[in-house]
């Protein structure tokens, strides 16, 4: 059993979206559930011993769908993940090359449980805080960081 998942790693405020110039070539605008952000996504893989399995950063604008192939490339069993994750089309692909079922929760409550299932550690959390809460003005600065704190999972 594995559990995938994004967050946004934001690059500037919202009001700056339009003069950032640092991560141009990089970085995207995507809408959230809450608001507008500038910068990437950050998808995780975990297992149900809460160990992580794969991670990818992608553009901010990227479908949640198009890493998964990829993300599940080592898996097997069940992969359970949001309404993101939900397409006919990926769930038959990855039944036909890896044995692998996508299962959705469409429910708040369901996800919670689930994540309870897994025991997901409480230690990446504060650690995914640390990153949403910082601004990066260098690429440079931003992997090596998004590194030391999936060393820290």
């Amino acid at each position: 059993m594995s559990l995938i998942d994004s967050t946004k790693i934001s690059v500037c405020h919202n009001r700056r979206i339009w003069s950032h110039k640092v991560m141009a070539a990089f970085a995207a605008r995507e809408k959230t559930r809450v608001d507008w952000f500038y910068g990437f996504k950050l998808h995780l893989v975990i297992n149900d011993q809460g160990e992580l399995m794969s991670v990818k950063i992608t553009a901010g604008n990227a479908d949640d769908r198009n890493p998964v192939p990829e993300l599940a490339r080592s898996l097997f069993g069940r992969l359970f993940g949001d309404r993101g994750y939900i397409p006919q089309p990926l769930f038959e692909q990855l039944w036909e090359e890896k044995n692998l079922a996508i299962c959705f929760s469409h429910s708040q409550k369901l996800w919670s449980v689930l994540w309870s299932v897994a025991r997901y550690p409480t230690t990446i959390k504060p650690c995914l805080y640390i990153l949403l809460g910082q601004q990066h003005y260098y690429v440079a600065a931003l992997l090596p960081n998004i590194g030391m704190l999936l060393c820290l999972f």
